[in-house]
């Protein structure tokens, strides 16, 4: 996986992701969906991780095909919320995990809810 946020460090992410991508990259990651959008309209076709994805992304997610890292239950709600109400089924997620950085990331304590949510939900993968 390639992060490639913050426009590749200021590397120029569009540079460095078409050829990561020429050499056979498996995933991308970016902070927020307006960065993967970018990627997406530049005709990157890799997977590409939202590392920070806000609530009000969903659609914006969806519509780039872009997998969002779900850290908080207010985004796992409102995605979740978001899936169903389009009637779209096994989108693709990722659970952040805070194992100690205490930046972002569901806590340990949390993961029965999050797993409970997860299995109830047709609408993810």
């Amino acid at each position: 996986m390639a992060v490639v946020k913050a426009n590749g460090y200021g590397s120029d992410a569009l540079i460095i992701s078409k050829k990561l991508q020429e050499l056979g990259i498996d995933y991308f990651a970016v902070a927020y969906a307006s960065e993967g959008v970018i990627l997406r309209k530049a005709g990157i076709i890799t997977p590409i991780l939202v590392l920070l994805p806000q609530a009000s992304s969903a659609e914006k997610i969806v519509k780039f095909d872009l997998e969002p890292s779900l850290y908080s239950f207010s985004v796992l709600k409102k995605f979740l919320e978001f899936l169903k109400e389009n009637g779209l089924k096994k989108y693709p997620i990722h659970v952040k995990l805070n194992t100690g950085l205490n930046r972002v990331g569901f806590g340990l304590d949390d993961l029965p809810d999050v797993i409970s949510k997860i299995l109830k939900s047709s609408n993810i993968v």
